[in-house]
């Protein structure tokens, strides 16, 4: 998969990560990113197909 593909699904996770209301301190926010970047590669199978 290609740099601005990886850049395109974090940036959504961040995004994603934003409207979350739960998250109180700086690193749960770090690592929720993390998380759900993880699971978009997975989901997406990194085959470097489209992203979401």
């Amino acid at each position: 998969m290609e740099r601005q593909k990886m850049k395109f699904l974090y940036r959504k996770a961040w995004d994603a990560a934003l409207d979350v209301d739960f998250i109180t301190e700086q690193w749960e926010f770090d690592l929720y990113v993390k998380s759900l970047y993880s699971a978009m590669l997975w989901g997406k199978g990194f085959k470097g197909e489209e992203p979401i």
